[in-house]
């Protein structure tokens, strides 16, 4: 398929009152109900748009134990289940600078999660260590020393809301407080 250039695509659950205010946000987002809703439109934009995906950024509830996706919730225990559905999306990341950023409460902390994610996909998986906001900034503005490690710490510190996030790549490495693209 002939492509043009790289797109972002956002996907949320409309049934949730926080993915309600997100999508008033943002314009064009997708809608999911299950896992295999969100695959298959996200799949067809990229097909409508003939483009590949920069940014698929996904906003739904979570927590360190898994993200919920539509009316499905996915932790490391059931991945492989849902891995399948998944993995349709693996060839549509953009080459080299494809990411996708999951905007669930707490789910950065689950880094063994998004290392299924970003091996799957073969793109860097963000996430939020600390609470996610309708405008896709970590709440309250703290930093956490050891938020990976241990018991976090938190300095308080305006402009880290922004840096909250945590990469994990394709090959398991883990980077915390960094920005997303």
């Amino acid at each position: 398929m002939l492509k043009t250039s790289a797109k972002d695509i956002t996907v949320l659950d409309p049934s949730e009152t926080v993915c309600k205010i997100a999508g008033f946000l943002r314009l064009g987002e997708l809608h999911m109900n299950d896992v295999k809703s969100m695959v298959a439109n996200v799949y067809a934009r990229v097909l409508q748009n003939r483009a590949d995906i920069r940014g698929l950024r996904i906003i739904d509830h979570g927590n360190a134990t898994g993200c919920q996706l539509g009316r499905d919730f996915v932790t490391t225990t059931n991945f492989n289940y849902h891995s399948y559905e998944l993995s349709k999306l693996k060839g549509a990341f953009c080459p080299y600078t494809g990411f996708a950023q999951m905007q669930h409460c707490l789910a950065g902390r689950n880094t063994p999660l998004l290392a299924q994610f970003a091996l799957l996909w073969n793109v860097p998986v963000y996430a939020g260590l600390w609470y996610t906001n309708p405008f896709g900034v970590n709440m309250f503005g703290y930093e956490f020393e050891g938020a990976l490690t241990g018991t976090p710490k938190a300095i308080p510190n305006p402009l880290k809301g922004f840096q909250q996030w945590v990469r994990v790549d394709p090959n398991g490495k883990v980077t915390p407080n960094v920005t997303v693209p």
